[in-house]
């Protein structure tokens, strides 16, 4: 049982990480867009 809670919560934990990276790669690439446009 306390295993199975701690893989779900570490699951929970990687899931996360990866939403947030790919915000963090979205803003980015637009950050870009906005300057090429700029430029």
């Amino acid at each position: 049982m306390a295993i199975n809670k701690t893989a779900s919560i570490g699951l929970a934990v990687s899931i996360k990480q990866k939403l947030s990276g790919k915000l963090i790669i979205q803003q980015l690439y637009y950050l870009y867009r906005i300057l090429k446009l700029n430029l």
